[in-house]
């Protein structure tokens, strides 16, 4: 495969990263989507390196940069996901209503990490 070729797939990885991104809904799987290009980009500028190390660097960090803001969505979600599973389980009052509060506040984060993008931010 030859650079042209590398600097193709490089492009379209983040094409699809930003698609994923501008769907009508962005759920779990829109994100997951989005993270997984964003890891396919990475790689194939990592081929790329040795051309110009300044540009693989300045690029890696934003690519990376992106993903971490991605990472935030999942684990938002995961604590949802968990905490939802704790208050099933708890069978003391004080103990679910403290996880219910708890639960209520992390409501208030999922995707916090992209609301930038529809409000204007980058």
């Amino acid at each position: 495969m030859d650079i042209a070729h590398i600097q193709l797939a490089v492009r379209r990885h983040i094409a699809n990263a930003k698609k994923a991104l501008r769907r009508p809904k962005l759920d779990d799987e829109a994100v997951h989507d989005a993270r997984k290009a964003l890891k396919r980009a990475r790689s194939g500028l990592r081929l790329l390196r040795p051309l110009d190390e300044a540009a693989y660097r300045r690029e890696n960090t934003r690519l990376r940069n992106a993903g971490r803001r991605l990472s935030g969505v999942r684990d938002d979600k995961v604590l949802l996901a968990r905490l939802a599973e704790l208050i099933d389980d708890e069978k003391k009052p004080a103990r679910r209503r403290l996880l219910d509060e708890a639960h209520a506040l992390a409501l208030q984060a999922p995707y916090r990490a992209c609301a930038t993008r529809s409000s204007g931010g980058r």
